[in-house]
C-alpha cells in the first residue's frame, strides 16, 4: 500500500521510515510516496530485464519503462517536479535505491568493457547522462501538458540517446 493512501497514524510510521522522526512532515511523506512508487519502478525494471541479451537491448527496455511508468504515474513526475528539493534525491542511501543504482551502474559499466559504450567518462556520469536525458524529457511533457504516450516514442527518443553514449 502507498504511504500516501495511508491512514494519519501510518503515514507518521511511513515518515520515519524515511528518516523524519517528528509528526510526520510533507517532505518526509512526500519522500515515503515516491520510495513506494519508485519501488515499483525498481522491481518492474528488473522484471523486464529478465531475459533480454542484447546490451542495446537492456538499455533501451530500461528507457522503455521509465517512459511507460511515468506515462501510467504521471503524479510521480509532478511529485518530483514540484515537491522535493532534487538534492535530497542525492542523499537518497535506501537499499531499493542503491539495490538499482548498483545495477545500472553495472550495466553500464559493462558496456564501457566491451567497448560499446563511450569510456571517455566515468560510469556515474554516464549514469547521469541518461537519466539526466530520461527524466528532463519526463518531466518536460508533464510541464508542457503535451498529449500522447511518451513510451509510443521510445524507439526515437532512444535511438538519439543511444548515439550519444556510444562510441
Amino acid at each position: 500500500m502507498s504511504p500516501c493512501s495511508r491512514s494519519p497514524g501510518q503515514r507518521v510510521a511511513a515518515c520515519k521510515q524515511y528518516g523524519d522522526d517528528g509528526q510526520g512532515s510533507k517532505e518526509a511523506l512526500l519522500s515515503a510516496c515516491l520510495h513506494h512508487g519508485l519501488g515499483q519502478l525498481a522491481e518492474r525494471m528488473l522484471d523486464h530485464l529478465a531475459g533480454i541479451d542484447t546490451f542495446r537491448d537492456r538499455l533501451s527496455k530500461v528507457f522503455w519503462v521509465v517512459l511507460d511508468f511515468f506515462d501510467r504515474n504521471p503524479q510521480m513526475g509532478r511529485m518530483m517536479i514540484n515537491s522535493v528539493y532534487p538534492g535530497r534525491w542525492g542523499s537518497d542511501s535506501t537499499p531499493g535505491q542503491q539495490r538499482l543504482t548498483e545495477l545500472f551502474l553495472s550495466v553500464l559499466h559493462e558496456g564501457q568493457d566491451q567497448g560499446i559504450l563511450n569510456d571517455q567518462v566515468a560510469t556515474p556520469i554516464l549514469l547521469d547522462f541518461f537519466y539526466g536525458v530520461l527524466l528532463r524529457i519526463s518531466q518536460m511533457h508533464l510541464l508542457r501538458g503535451r498529449p500522447g504516450r511518451l513510451a509510443d516514442q521510445h524507439g526515437v527518443l532512444f535511438d538519439m540517446l543511444w548515439r550519444a553514449i556510444t562510441v
